[in-house]
This record gives structure tokens, C-alpha cells and sequence, in this order.
């Protein structure tokens, strides 16, 4: 079984926090952290994924999929599967758009380093992780 751990930080804009609230505003309830695809840091895949994403009454997302894409399949579809964890306030029908930047950097590490995540809701989520090289036989 692997061991998956996350470095999280959370960015919210200043002019979000001091307005009034009302039911077509969209507040972030619950989120869980993306993933980066094992298999995509070894092909060294990046690239960044709009989401179009529906948010029903009930504050779950109804519908998510990619709008917009620079990426391989497996980070389009990773951004998608973390998409439909997350949890919004309840109130009308809304819509959004959010870009998932999955990117790789140095040094190469051979074992699952942390994810990095920052979170600047609502236009960003920006995944970041080492590259893996592909060991020998």
C-alpha cells in the first residue's frame, strides 16, 4: 500500500472574503487534494486543464469536464476524478471554471515525494511534483 501525503495551502482573495454572501455566491466547503498521476511523472506528462464545472442545489458538482486542455488523458482525467470530490455551498445552480496545472520539477527522485498544492480558489489549482526516472530492470 503506498503512502500518500499532501503539502497544502490555501490562497483565498481578499475581495472574496469581504463581501456579503448570498445564494449565488460560491464558497468551498470541502476539497480533497489531486493526485499526480505515478505514471504521468514517470512519462514526465504536464500541462494545464480547464474544467467547466456544474455545482447543483445541494452544493455537489453535478458535471465536470475538461473545457480546455494542453495535457495527456491521464492528468485530464485525474483533474476530473478530483473535481467531483469536492463540496460547495448549498443554494442555486452555478457554474465555473477552474484550471488544474499539473507540473513537473527537479531533482529526479526515485521514491513518491510529497504532491505540492496551491489552492487559489476559484481559478486555480496548481499540482506540482518531482520527476521520476525510469528505472532499469
Amino acid at each position: 500500500m503506498k503512502s500518500l501525503s499532501a503539502c497544502v495551502l490555501i490562497l483565498i482573495s481578499v475581495p472574496f472574503l469581504l463581501r456579503g454572501l448570498d445564494s449565488a455566491d460560491t464558497c468551498l466547503v470541502h476539497w480533497e487534494a489531486a493526485i499526480y498521476n505515478e505514471l504521468a511523472r514517470v512519462a514526465r506528462l504536464q500541462g494545464d486543464v480547464k474544467l467547466q464545472v456544474s455545482i447543483g442545489r445541494d452544493g455537489r458538482v453535478s458535471k465536470a469536464f475538461v473545457a480546455q486542455s494542453n495535457s495527456h488523458k491521464l492528468l485530464r482525467d485525474e483533474a476530473v476524478k478530483n473535481m467531483e470530490k469536492w463540496t460547495f455551498n448549498s443554494g442555486d445552480e452555478r457554474t465555473m471554471e477552474i484550471t488544474y496545472q499539473f507540473r513537473l520539477v527537479e531533482p529526479e527522485l526515485y521514491y513518491s515525494p510529497p504532491t505540492r498544492i496551491v489552492v487559489d480558489f476559484p481559478a486555480t489549482i496548481h499540482i506540482e511534483s518531482n520527476f521520476k526516472p525510469i528505472q532499469p530492470d
